[in-house]
Protein backbone atom coordinates (compact mmCIF):
# COMPACT_ATOMS: atom_id res chain seq x y z
CA UNK A 1 0.00 0.00 0.00
CA UNK A 2 1.19 3.14 -0.97
CA UNK A 3 -0.01 5.93 0.97
CA UNK A 4 1.57 9.05 -0.37
CA UNK A 5 0.77 8.60 -4.02
CA UNK A 6 -3.30 7.93 -2.63
CA UNK A 7 -5.93 10.39 -1.04
CA UNK A 8 -7.77 7.37 0.12
CA UNK A 9 -6.76 3.88 1.12
CA UNK A 10 -8.87 0.92 1.83
CA UNK A 11 -8.05 -1.26 5.27
CA UNK A 12 -9.75 -4.43 6.40
CA UNK A 13 -12.88 -2.92 7.96
CA UNK A 14 -12.16 1.00 7.18
CA UNK A 15 -11.40 3.58 4.58
CA UNK A 16 -9.42 6.13 5.34
CA UNK A 17 -8.67 10.00 3.84
CA UNK A 18 -6.19 12.12 2.96
CA UNK A 19 -7.39 15.44 5.51
CA UNK A 20 -6.67 18.71 4.44
CA UNK A 21 -5.13 19.95 7.35
CA UNK A 22 -1.63 18.63 7.80
CA UNK A 23 -1.95 15.68 5.76
CA UNK A 24 -3.03 13.65 8.40
CA UNK A 25 -5.17 10.46 7.86
CA UNK A 26 -8.16 9.52 9.55
CA UNK A 27 -11.05 7.01 9.26
CA UNK A 28 -13.76 8.01 7.26
CA UNK A 29 -17.69 6.78 7.15
CA UNK A 30 -18.54 5.62 3.74
CA UNK A 31 -22.45 5.71 4.68
CA UNK A 32 -23.82 8.08 2.59
CA UNK A 33 -26.10 8.77 5.39
CA UNK A 34 -23.94 10.01 7.26
CA UNK A 35 -22.24 12.49 4.75
CA UNK A 36 -19.38 14.92 5.95
CA UNK A 37 -21.11 18.25 4.76
CA UNK A 38 -18.22 20.47 3.11
CA UNK A 39 -16.53 22.44 5.76
CA UNK A 40 -18.14 20.93 8.39
CA UNK A 41 -14.82 20.34 10.19
CA UNK A 42 -13.77 23.91 10.02
CA UNK A 43 -16.87 25.32 11.53
CA UNK A 44 -17.50 22.84 14.24
CA UNK A 45 -13.51 24.01 15.12
CA UNK A 46 -14.12 27.30 14.74
CA UNK A 47 -17.69 27.57 16.64
CA UNK A 48 -16.15 25.30 19.31
CA UNK A 49 -13.15 27.58 19.93
CA UNK A 50 -15.58 30.50 20.08
CA UNK A 51 -17.46 28.59 22.63
CA UNK A 52 -14.10 28.28 24.76
CA UNK A 53 -13.06 31.66 24.59
CA UNK A 54 -16.35 32.72 26.27
CA UNK A 55 -14.94 31.61 29.51
CA UNK A 56 -12.30 33.84 29.71
CA UNK A 57 -15.27 36.26 30.60
CA UNK A 58 -16.38 34.12 33.47
CA UNK A 59 -14.76 34.34 37.08
CA UNK A 60 -13.61 31.13 38.57
CA UNK A 61 -13.87 30.62 42.06
CA UNK A 62 -12.25 28.48 44.37
CA UNK A 63 -15.80 26.88 44.84
CA UNK A 64 -15.77 26.39 41.19
CA UNK A 65 -12.42 24.66 41.39
CA UNK A 66 -13.20 22.33 43.80
CA UNK A 67 -16.51 21.25 42.38
CA UNK A 68 -14.83 20.39 39.18
CA UNK A 69 -12.34 18.39 41.08
CA UNK A 70 -15.12 16.76 42.67
CA UNK A 71 -15.70 15.37 39.38
CA UNK A 72 -12.43 14.08 38.39
CA UNK A 73 -11.01 10.55 38.65
CA UNK A 74 -8.24 10.36 41.44
CA UNK A 75 -4.93 10.60 39.21
CA UNK A 76 -6.72 13.75 37.46
CA UNK A 77 -7.75 14.82 41.07
CA UNK A 78 -4.22 14.95 41.99
CA UNK A 79 -3.03 16.10 39.16
CA UNK A 80 -5.16 18.98 39.07
CA UNK A 81 -5.12 20.21 42.97
CA UNK A 82 -1.37 20.39 42.56
CA UNK A 83 -1.31 22.50 39.65
CA UNK A 84 -4.04 25.06 40.98
CA UNK A 85 -6.92 26.90 40.29
CA UNK A 86 -4.90 29.46 38.04
CA UNK A 87 -3.58 26.42 35.70
CA UNK A 88 -7.15 24.99 35.66
CA UNK A 89 -8.38 28.04 33.76
CA UNK A 90 -6.45 27.15 30.69
CA UNK A 91 -7.98 22.94 30.67
CA UNK A 92 -11.11 23.21 28.14
CA UNK A 93 -12.96 20.74 30.36
CA UNK A 94 -12.63 23.51 33.51
CA UNK A 95 -13.64 25.76 30.97
CA UNK A 96 -16.88 24.09 29.89
CA UNK A 97 -17.73 23.07 33.91
CA UNK A 98 -17.65 26.96 34.49
CA UNK A 99 -19.67 27.88 31.14
CA UNK A 100 -22.45 24.78 31.66
CA UNK A 101 -22.51 25.88 35.17
CA UNK A 102 -23.74 29.18 34.50
CA UNK A 103 -26.21 28.18 31.85
CA UNK A 104 -24.13 28.54 28.62
CA UNK A 105 -24.61 24.80 27.05
CA UNK A 106 -22.31 23.93 24.17
CA UNK A 107 -25.20 22.01 21.77
CA UNK A 108 -27.20 25.17 22.14
CA UNK A 109 -24.14 27.75 21.56
CA UNK A 110 -23.75 25.60 18.14
CA UNK A 111 -27.67 24.90 17.27
CA UNK A 112 -27.26 29.04 17.54
CA UNK A 113 -24.47 29.09 14.97
CA UNK A 114 -23.72 26.02 12.98
CA UNK A 115 -25.95 25.44 9.83
CA UNK A 116 -28.84 22.42 10.15
CA UNK A 117 -26.47 19.75 8.24
CA UNK A 118 -23.79 20.93 9.92
CA UNK A 119 -25.15 20.45 13.73
CA UNK A 120 -26.33 16.67 12.63
CA UNK A 121 -23.52 16.00 11.49
CA UNK A 122 -21.64 16.87 14.90
CA UNK A 123 -24.63 15.68 16.92
CA UNK A 124 -24.23 12.07 15.43
CA UNK A 125 -20.66 11.54 15.96
CA UNK A 126 -19.65 9.34 18.20
CA UNK A 127 -18.69 10.12 21.69
CA UNK A 128 -14.54 9.72 22.64
CA UNK A 129 -15.54 7.21 25.08
CA UNK A 130 -17.17 4.95 22.63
Amino acid sequence: MELCNSSTVELPGRVLSRGRIYGFWFPMNTNPDFAMPHGALGDIAFTTYLYYREARHLAATPADFAAWLATLSAARRAHAESRGLASARAIPDFKRFLLEGRGFSLTEFLAARLSPSVLAFWQALPDEDE
